[in-house]
């Protein structure tokens, strides 16, 4: 690789480990603050507030689940699509096959556009058996070390001290 292509492969390495370190040290000050605060009376206060939260979602979910259910009901019964002000409800299409290998043969003759490829399943089978139409090539990935503080930059500033890089 030339010099050029280096450098810049460098720098990007470096701004990139910047990045992920500035992120790990945020997430450790916020779990050491999470600690710090645990045992104090806010500390106490904010885990009361995250349970009651938690309940509260809980809950919100499960009257929104009535509400569907009483809207559902209302349009079964009585045909309303609009039981309340704040319910509309709109119809979809829904479509169930009783025997898909009936309607796999039927399309395969009446409707080939119907039929999806399953790419997946394809290129394993490319693998064992060559396939007309399907051209097998490599690709190159690249894979980036997690741990990249050896590329940190000597000069760096830390972000925990409200200074950004």
């Amino acid at each position: 690789m030339r010099g050029r292509e280096m450098n810049e492969i460098n720098e990007l390495v470096a701004q990139l480990a910047v990045r992920r370190r500035n992120a790990e040290r945020i997430k450790a000050k916020i779990r050491a603050l999470e600690s710090k605060i645990a045992d104090t009376k806010e500390g106490q206060e904010l885990a009361l507030c995250m349970a009651a939260l938690s309940n509260c979602n809980d809950q919100e979910k499960l009257a929104d689940n009535f509400v569907r259910s009483a809207a559902v009901s209302a349009y079964e019964q009585h045909g309303e699509k609009k039981p309340h002000p704040a319910i509309t409800g709109k119809m979809f299409t829904i479509a169930e096959c009783d025997n898909p290998d009936a309607l796999f043969v039927y399309c395969l003759h009446n409707l080939t556009g119907a039929l999806k490829l399953d790419m997946p399943i394809i290129k394993k089978l490319v693998q064992i058996v060559e396939l007309p139409g399907v051209r097998v090539e490599q690709e190159f990935r690249p894979q980036i070390a997690r741990d990249l503080n050896k590329w940190l930059p000597a000069d760096i500033k830390d972000i925990m001290d409200g200074e950004e890089s």
